[in-house]
């Protein structure tokens, strides 16, 4: 039998949460624990915490920890644990509306769109870390200025570069999760959650 999904891993609590989350989407999912052999899937989540990632997996692979670092030598998605049942689905390409959707991860320092991971700078990161505390309330540039470079010395316009440089990356599928109003500022319009 071929399964829509198997969730790999010896941690009860966690393949219950994985196999509960993917059933919300899926039909067919098995949680292996490793007593038999490998079942066919279309979707593998591999809990590394407590297994090791079989190297003969074909198909979509989701691994994820708390405590090993990512492995180098091998095609993957990542999420780090704990991690939201909306994150995981985004990255198997699972959510309802995955477009709509941005996630600001702080342990990763970089955002999640569409179920891709795009890297930040550490400078972007803290401007999009700004606008979501904000929690969609617009933010001057001066204030901007004072959050992410200390100062309030600089030329204000170097956040428009890095505004200009943020929906360069992450409004490339045509939507706008960063609004401008003239004499307000910058604010990040959308659902999105932080991980």
């Amino acid at each position: 039998m071929r399964y829509q999904a198997c969730v790999i891993s010896k941690d009860a609590a966690f393949s219950q949460f994985v196999y509960l989350t993917l059933l919300t989407r899926l039909r067919k999912v098995c949680i292996f624990k490793g007593e038999a052999e490998l079942p066919e899937a279309d979707i593998y989540v591999v809990d590394l915490d407590t297994c090791e990632l079989p190297r003969h997996l074909q198909g979509t692979v989701l691994c994820c920890s708390a405590t090993r670092d990512k492995p180098t030598d091998f095609p993957y998605l990542w999420a780090d644990r704990p991690f939201r049942p909306a994150r995981m689905l985004a990255l198997l390409d699972l959510s309802d509306s995955p477009d709509d959707e941005l996630y600001v991860m702080r342990e990763r320092q970089s955002a999640l769109v569409a179920g891709e991971e795009i890297s930040l700078s550490s400078r972007e990161y803290a401007l999009l870390r700004a606008l979501y505390e904000a929690k969609g309330e617009y933010v001057t540039r001066e204030a901007l200025l004072k959050t992410v470079w200390g100062d309030t010395e600089s030329d204000p316009g170097v956040v428009n570069v890095y505004i200009h440089y943020l929906r360069r990356k992450l409004e490339r599928g045509g939507h706008r999760f960063i609004a401008s109003s003239r004499g307000l500022g910058y604010a990040l319009k959308s659902g999105g959650a932080a991980d």
